[in-house]
């Protein structure tokens, strides 16, 4: 799925009025959610994973953490494991069954 097409789904889900002032990543993190969940719905998704950086991290959380407890959910992501950020992600990692595995190596071009 594209980003135009989560963008699309995103909209549809919040509504055009909601997503006015809304940053990209916000409405893309919705699209996600509404995907990975119909995904669910249709009996299509047994589990969810996500390797990426720190703004994949915090939108497809959005996805894993509105899909039902026991569904396995890992992310893998070295953003996850830098005390600058670890506010934004205890909202995700407190009481969630979301696995997060630390990249111990990230390569950087």
């Amino acid at each position: 799925m594209s980003c135009r097409e989560l963008v699309a789904l995103g909209e549809t889900s919040l509504g055009a009025a909601a997503v006015r002032d809304m940053p990209a990543t916000s409405i893309i993190a919705e699209g996600l959610r509404a995907k990975i969940l119909a995904l669910h719905e249709a009996g299509k998704l047994q589990g969810i994973i996500a390797i990426t950086g720190m703004t994949g991290a915090l939108i497809s959380l959005a996805a894993m953490k509105a899909l039902p407890f026991g569904i396995p959910k890992l992310l893998i992501s070295g953003a996850t494991a830098q005390p600058i950020h670890a506010s934004q992600f205890a909202n995700y990692f407190a009481v969630q069954d979301i696995t997060v595995m630390n990249t111990v190596v990230d390569r950087w071009a």
